[in-house]
């Protein structure tokens, strides 16, 4: 076999390049080839000789290399090649590089190397097969290079194994591919990774991080604006931080930094509590009323509590008092509770009758009673009327048993006396008598000077308390004009164990009194003055039917209660009777047939139990104020009436009507859904409907739903003026034209009004 002549170092660097449309590359670059024995694989001489093996073998190589999922295939799927003959020589250094195409890497890149001799007359021969199977990952930028060494007995190979992507392609098998943009570079798997201030799955959103007076915000991964905290709006310039103190407001934050109120409270800082919410926290709820019903008061700013309106007065402000001082309405001021006080003076009902006690003899000698009326000074509880009803002394004597005067001068006929009687009346304790006149004395007048006298001599004597036994004494006495009076006698009489009777049904005696030479004959009436009762008199009782009781009296002085009234004074109406008059019946109830509620005990109306309402107290309602079960109170037929702000059936949705840019422009229905003003957008209703514009949403350009809206060829300018998109012409934007000035398409305008070709440019 003839020798190849000898390659140049320079022609040893031989540099293959296969054209190819693949995503990456295989390269096998042969570094070193050595057979010292110049032999083939069958271990014969590639050039024989007289004395063995003359010379190296002209070596050349071909290449097979196969992607497959398997580790033993050798298609030659990704290309062969060979090389040109190396030399003759049997140990080379070399740079021989191959390059081999894919589109899609698999698992498995499969090389298969044969070394040739070349021989110029023969066939050539086969020295050597080499297969190297390599399972290639390309993380590392899509490259990845593996130095393979081969030695048998023959050959020894050192060969470079370079697997990577084409520009621009990425991952395991260089099928994702990727370019460089002006936002972004490319990842180790063909990502596509965000330059500075560029965000987003595709890199398309610029966000620069700021924290100054342009806005205050980080960058999400898809380059929206995170605002910074307490920063609000589409550039995060405004500020709002949730308070709830008393400095600074009671709110939350919206997503455009309005300040959203705490429950109960409004205003721009939301520093006041909303309608008929009062207190420090806005926590008593206060309705001002002015109703009998339901009382007559405002409610007080400070904390709620009721402040009854003028003449109003109770905890319910449901006591009407007007305070007088004149002589048609009254002298009284009002008390806390609405009671008529009257003034130093005046008594009565309604303090109309004026009484000042007295104890003088000028203005008199009395007390004053509840009514006003003039009371004398107390003389006793009872009293004892003596009524002298006949005299009689027909023997004309004295005690002594001479005439009370002589016919003639001392001598002859006894004469009748000139009498006249003194009255003792004394009491003393049953079992006892007394002659000390302790109850009473009395005298009277000359009779006349005869003795059988029919008399109607009335006496009245008071005591202040009777002890059970009263003696009546009459001593009788002569009047004599010249001498001293004589005394003609002194009978008397003992009533034992006797009993007053009523001041109206007195206890009354027909008495005779007898002495030596004289009888009387006599009435005595005895009884309790009124109002006093009982054996010694010593009971009061003065029947009533006003404020201070409601009864009669009997015998002994016991209160006998009118009709629906009891108690120890009879001021408290019997069960189930109520009112002024106890005039009206309720009985109270706690169950779902009848209803749940007591008796008002001043006029007998139904006063529902707690958390029970409606005329007849049976509609059940418990208010509430928290998120849990609503914010409402309750209406007297025990409906749920949400607070301000709150609605729905449980009044748990809270929705207060807005009316600018900063909150939206909405309504609340009943159910605290948003109903957005006319001409503006749900939800929030801070934008315009579609085809509405203006300050108010009140400019339309789309009256009618027209084709030309439907296909998008229209738009509205910010003042509500209907607008053709570009190249969209005529009334309804439905003509396409585009103005040309070239060869190919011509040279024309467009008509603005309908679209139809214009002038031509320069005369064309």
């Amino acid at each position: 076999m003839k020798l190849l002549p000898l390659l140049s170092a320079a022609a040893m660097m031989l540099f293959f390049v296969m054209s190819c449309e693949g995503s990456g590359r295989v390269v096998v670059t042969l570094k070193y080839y050595k057979n010292p024995s110049h032999r083939t694989y069958e271990f014969k001489c590639c050039d024989a000789g007289l004395f063995g093996c003359s010379g190296g073998c002209e070596a050349y190589f071909k290449i097979c290399v196969t992607k497959s999922a398997s580790a033993n295939t050798h298609s030659c799927n990704m290309g062969t090649t060979q090389t040109a003959v190396i030399g003759n020589r049997d140990d080379h250094r070399l740079n021989l590089r191959k390059e081999f195409a894919f589109t899609s890497l698999q698992e498995f890149v499969n090389l298969k190397m044969q070394v040739w001799d070349h021989d110029k007359i023969l066939k050539d021969d086969l020295v050597e097969t080499f297969f190297s199977s390599n399972k290639p990952w390309l993380p590392n930028h899509g490259h990845q290079k593996k130095t393979i060494r081969h030695k048998s007995r023959v050959v020894q190979l050192t060969l470079d194994l370079e697997v990577y992507c084409n520009k621009n392609y990425y991952g395991p098998h260089c099928t994702k591919q990727c370019v460089p943009g002006k936002t972004y570079t490319c990842g180790l798997l063909g990502e596509k990774v965000c330059r500075a201030n560029w965000y987003g799955k595709s890199c398309t959103g610029e966000c620069i991080p700021r924290d100054d007076w342009r806005g205050h915000y980080t960058c999400d991964k898809m380059g929206k604006k995170v605002c910074r905290s307490s920063y609000y709006g589409e550039s995060c310039t405004r500020w709002c931080a949730p308070r709830d103190d008393p400095r600074d407001g009671h709110f939350n934050c919206d997503r455009q930094g309005n300040k959203i109120c705490l429950p109960r409270w409004e205003g721009p800082s939301c520093k006041r509590c909303v309608k008929n919410w009062f207190g420090p926290g806005c926590s008593t709820h206060c309705v001002p009323q002015d109703s009998y019903e339901l009382g007559h008061y405002k409610c007080s700013q400070s904390d709620g509590t009721k402040q009854c309106l003028p003449w109003w007065f109770g905890s319910d402000c449901k006591a009407h008092c007007i305070p007088h001082d004149d002589d048609d309405n009254g002298h009284y001021s009002c008390a806390r509770e609405g009671n008529k006080t009257c003034h130093d003076g005046w008594h009565g009902e309604n303090c109309t009758v004026f009484c000042i006690p007295q104890d003088d003899d000028i203005r008199g000698h009395y007390t004053c009673d509840e009514e006003g009326g003039k009371a004398p000074p107390s003389e006793g509880t009872g009293r004892a009327i003596v009524t002298l009803r006949r005299y009689t002394n027909p023997s004309h004597r004295l005690s002594n048993g001479k005439c009370c005067d002589h016919r003639f001068l001392n001598v002859g006929r006894c004469r009748p006396c000139d009498a006249y009687f003194k009255l003792c009346v004394s009491q003393a304790a049953s079992g006892y008598s007394s002659n000390s006149c302790n109850i009473g004395r009395s005298q009277t007048g000359v009779v006349g000077d005869h003795d059988n006298h029919v008399l109607n001599i009335r006496r009245a004597f008071s005591f202040e308390s009777f002890q059970g036994a009263i003696t009546v004494g009459v001593e009788v006495w002569d009047k004599d004009k010249f001498t001293s009076n004589d005394y003609v006698g002194s009978p008397s009489i003992t009533l034992w164990s006797v009993t007053p009777g009523l001041y109206l049904d007195p206890l009354k005696r027909s008495l005779t009194l007898k002495s030596r030479y004289v009888s009387m004959k006599l009435d005595l009436e005895l009884y309790c003055d009124k109002d006093y009762y009982g054996p010694s008199c010593s009971v009061n009782c003065v029947p009533r039917d006003d404020s201070s009781g409601h009864y009669t009296c009997d015998n002994l002085g016991n209160k006998i209660c009118l009709q629906r009234w009891e108690g120890p004074s009879c001021n408290r109406c019997e069960s189930n009777w109520f009112g002024p008059r106890c005039s009206a019946i309720c009985v109270p109830q706690d169950n779902d047939f009848q209803g749940h509620y007591k008796c008002s005990q001043s006029d007998g109306t139904k006063q529902c139990l707690p958390w029970w309402f409606g005329s007849d107290c049976k509609a059940h309602c418990i208010p509430h104020e928290d998120d849990d079960n609503g914010h409402y109170s309750c209406a007297r037929d025990g409906k749920k009436t949400c607070h301000d702000g709150w609605h729905g059936e449980n009044c748990t949705v809270f929705c207060i009507p807005q009316d600018d840019d900063i909150r939206g422009h909405y309504t609340c229905d009943e159910e605290g859904s948003k109903v957005c003003l006319n001409g503006y957008r749900s939800p929030d209703c801070m934008d315009c409907l579609l085809g509405w514009y203006g300050a108010d949403c009140s400019l339309s350009c789309l009256a009618n739903d027209t084709y030309g809206f439907q296909q998008g060829y229209i738009y509205c300018s910010d003042d509500g003026v209907k607008q053709c998109k570009k190249w969209w012409h005529g009334p309804e934007c439905l003509q396409y034209c585009v103005p040309h000035d070239d060869n190919e398409h011509g040279h024309y305008t467009c008509e603005p009004r309908d679209g139809t070709l214009g002038s031509t440019v320069n005369g064309c």
